[in-house]
Order: C-alpha cells, then sequence, then structure tokens
C-alpha cells in the first residue's frame, strides 16, 4: 500500500503545480523539455544576418516541451491497472477482502492517475496550439518585417538613384549655362567685333579682320551660330555699303557737274563785254548773276564735301587770312553786310585755302541768316600762341542751350553727320564745317556773343600758316 500512497501524493503534487501555472506558453519553457512542433508556415529566410535580434525567435518559439515524466506516469499507472486487472482474479481467492481492496484502490489510482494524465495532455495541446499560433504569427510578423525591409531597401536604392540623378541633372544643368554664356558672350563679341570692327571696315573699303571664335567655346552647334551670323551680317552690310557707295556715287558725280556748271557762269558773268561794264544796271545784274552762280558753286561744293570727296578747286599761292574771309564772303547772298578786320600779314597755305573758304563763307551764311538785314556781321582775324583765330559774330537772337550744345558738336567735328542724315530739309553748313575741322585739325567752337548772337572761332594751327608782306601802297 505504501508504494501507491506515495504515487498518489505525487500525483497530486504534480497536479497542483500544474493547476497552479499560467496559461501562458513562456513559463512552461522552465519545466517541459524541447521537442520539435512542425509550424503550419515554413519560415522566411531572414534578409539580416544571423546574429540581428530582430529575427531571432524568443525562447520556446517553434517548439514546445514535452512532459516525460507525463509520459512515464502514464505508462505505469496503465501498466498497473492491467496488472491489477489481470492479477485480481488471482489475489482475490488468496487475499481476501484485503486484497481486493488493494485492487480496487489500486485500480482506482490509476483511473485517477489517467485522468490527470488526459487533464494535462489537454492542457498540454492547448499550450501547443497557443505556441503554433504565436509561431504563426511570429512567422507572419518576420514576413511583414522582410517586406518592410526590402520596400526600405528600395526606397533606400531609390533615393540614391534620385539624388545621382539630381545631381547629374544639376551638373548637366550647370554645362548648359556654361555652355549657353559662352555663347552669348561669343554672340556679344561678334557682334560687337562686327559693329565696331567689320562694319566700318567693309563701310571705309578696308579689307575686313575676321572674326575668330573663343577657343573655350565647346557648342559647335553655337559656334555654327556665330559663324553663320558675321557671315550673313558681313553680307547685308555689303550689299547696304554698295548700295549706298552707289549712290554717294551718283550724288557726287551730280554735284560735281553743277559745280561745274555754276563756275562756268561765273566765268562768262566775270568776263562780260566793256560796255556792260559801263552799264550800272548791267554791271548791278552781272554782279548778281556772279554771286548766285558762286552760291550755287558752294552748295555743291557742300554735296561732295559731306558725300566724302575732297573740294575739285586748288589754289596755287598762299593768300592772307583777311584775304580768305573776303573770299568766303563773296560766296553769299549778303556779302554786303560783312565786315573784315585784323592782322594782314598771317596767311594760309595753298593747300588749305579753298577748305578753309568753304568753312568760312559757310559760317558767315549762318551769321548772316541769323541776324537782322540791317545788322553787320563782325569778322576779327588775330595771331594766337597756337596759330591764329578768326572770330565771327552775329547780332541775332542766338540759339537754347540745348541747340547750341548740339551745334558746338557738330562745327567742331565732334559728332560726324552723314549725306543720308541730312533730311528731308538739309542744313549743310555745319555739318561741312565739322568735316574740314576733323580733315585739317581746324578748332571751331560757338558761343554766345557779346553782341547777343553767337560767336564762331576758328582756330587754325600754326603749322597750316605763312606770313606775307603787306601790299604796298602809293
Amino acid at each position: 500500500m505504501t508504494p501507491f500512497l506515495d504515487m498518489g501524493r505525487r500525483i497530486a503534487e504534480v497536479w497542483r503545480a500544474s493547476t497552479a501555472a499560467p496559461v501562458s506558453p513562456f513559463p512552461f519553457a522552465k519545466v517541459i523539455m524541447t521537442t520539435t512542433v512542425p509550424s503550419s508556415a515554413p519560415a522566411a529566410p531572414s534578409a539580416q544576418p544571423p546574429g540581428d535580434p530582430r529575427h531571432q525567435a524568443p525562447a520556446g518559439s517553434g517548439s514546445v516541451p514535452a512532459r516525460r515524466w507525463l509520459w512515464w506516469g502514464g505508462t505505469v499507472s496503465t501498466c498497473t491497472l492491467l496488472l491489477h486487472a489481470v492479477a485480481a482474479p488471482l489475489i482475490y481467492p488468496v487475499a481476501g477482502a484485503l486484497g481486493l481492496v488493494a485492487v480496487f484502490a489500486a485500480t482506482c489510482s490509476a483511473v485517477l492517475v489517467l485522468m490527470v494524465l488526459a487533464l494535462l495532455w489537454q492542457r498540454d495541446r492547448d499550450v501547443r496550439a497557443l505556441l503554433c499560433k504565436r509561431d504563426q504569427a511570429l512567422v507572419s510578423a518576420r514576413d511583414r518585417l522582410n517586406v518592410l525591409e526590402t520596400e526600405l531597401r528600395r526606397a533606400a536604392q531609390g533615393e540614391q538613384r534620385a539624388a545621382l540623378l539630381a545631381r547629374q541633372f544639376r551638373q548637366q544643368s550647370n554645362e548648359q549655362a556654361v555652355l549657353h554664356a559662352s555663347g552669348a558672350e561669343a554672340i556679344r563679341q561678334a557682334l560687337v567685333f562686327l559693329a565696331e570692327q567689320q562694319v566700318s571696315a567693309t563701310a571705309g573699303g578696308a579689307p575686313v579682320p575676321a572674326f575668330v571664335l573663343p577657343e573655350d567655346m565647346a557648342d559647335p552647334d553655337t559656334a555654327e551660330l556665330v559663324e553663320d551670323l558675321v557671315a550673313e551680317m558681313l553680307a547685308l552690310v555689303r550689299r547696304e555699303t554698295g548700295r549706298r557707295e552707289t549712290v554717294r556715287l551718283v550724288v557726287v558725280a551730280l554735284a560735281r557737274r553743277l559745280q561745274a556748271s555754276a563756275l562756268e557762269i561765273y566765268g562768262q558773268a566775270v568776263q562780260m563785254p566793256p560796255q556792260v561794264q559801263q552799264d550800272p544796271d548791267l554791271l548791278e545784274a552781272s554782279l548778281h548773276v556772279q554771286h548766285a552762280a558762286m552760291q550755287q558753286a558752294r552748295r555743291a561744293q557742300s554735296v561732295v564735301t559731306l558725300a566724302g570727296e575732297w573740294p575739285g578747286q586748288q589754289w596755287q599761292d598762299d593768300v592772307p587770312l583777311v584775304d580768305v574771309v573776303r573770299s568766303a564772303a563773296g560766296r553769299i547772298t549778303s556779302y554786303q553786310r560783312v565786315q573784315v578786320s585784323g592782322n594782314q600779314e598771317i596767311a594760309l597755305t595753298a593747300a588749305v585755302v579753298e577748305p578753309v573758304i568753304h568753312t568760312m563763307a559757310e559760317l558767315l551764311a549762318n551769321a548772316a541768316q541769323s541776324s537782322p538785314a540791317t545788322t553787320a556781321v563782325q569778322v576779327q582775324v588775330r595771331e594766337v600762341q597756337r596759330g591764329a583765330v578768326i572770330e565771327v559774330d552775329d547780332a541775332g537772337l542766338g540759339l537754347r542751350d540745348h541747340e547750341l550744345s548740339e551745334a558746338r558738336e557738330i562745327a567742331s567735328g565732334r559728332r560726324p553727320v552723314a549725306l543720308e542724315e541730312m533730311g528731308a530739309v538739309p542744313q549743310t553748313g555745319l555739318p561741312v564745317v565739322g568735316q574740314y575741322a576733323r580733315r585739317h585739325g581746324l578748332g571751331v567752337d560757338l558761343s554766345e556773343s557779346p553782341y547777343g548772337g553767337i560767336r564762331a572761332v576758328v582756330l587754325i594751327p600754326g603749322d597750316l600758316l605763312t606770313t606775307v608782306p603787306l601790299p604796298a601802297y602809293p
């Protein structure tokens, strides 16, 4: 009986310990031994190394510890039950009632043990089910984690590719910006070179310098565009220059014919018969014809001068400045109003006599037209340190400040005026003066006159002057 009582006590202790333990699967890891339990889903391969704690299953996952003593106890109890069931008929006749009680107690103990074992087996199955569900949840979570890591890895790779593409785009943008900047700079240089050198050379008939593209221009399309642009602009300039040159030559030819015709009329008016010179009316008419012819010749000469040609008339001898002014007065309508005074020994060299006469004629014509017909045009010839000056004063109304400033720019030659810039009503006086000033180095300036009008001062350099003896008077 003692062994059966000890076994009963052990079974009761095990039952109390089993019923007192929580249902959670984790504490059973300490009291059950490991037995592999297959999972319904295969474990996905981890993308991380085995040492990564994120992909390591917690203790007890994937296996259920079995109670070895449970199987041993069940086996012993079953064998005992079978033994007592077989031995009971044999023991009963011998042991009597006591043996029957022992058999009954052993049978009850075996049945009780089987019931406890059945309960423990059911509990173990529940634990196994919970562990299987947990393993499935862990596998599913691990799969989702792997998917998330894969997506994160792809996102990181996409971000890297985007950053690489952004760097390449910025690099290409910078390269394109450099190419565009170099192309724009090359076009600007080409236009500046075209405007400052090639156009002026083409217009002047000089050899046209070639435009050299910058060495750092890497874009062949831009280089070709610049070359085509320069070539097209040069062709356009050549065509326009040729057209203007044709017009200029036609104008010069017509002006020279008109000038020659006027000089011929003047010569015929001077060579009148003596009987005509004795008639005051005929003499006055002859003088009017002479002045009209000279004015016509002066206007034609102005056109020739503005067209870039040199005056046709040449002087052989040096002429005193006073006589130069008187000769210029003879080429205007109001020659009687011009009053000349000053040094009579200063003379012009023969090479510049005609240009200075034409210059003074234009200044005297402006002075006479700008002042009342009853006033005189005062002309003073004086010697100065750098040469000689001729001062022309009129008594007109003068000019406004901006008009005077513009007239000074034109008369001094600082602002050239071409023939095609004359307009519908050409004013050739001051542009002709400026043309001669640039050609011969004359200093021309306009300012307010003390007589109320305009004072024109012409400075003639000393290298264009000479001296002549005073004429001997009887």
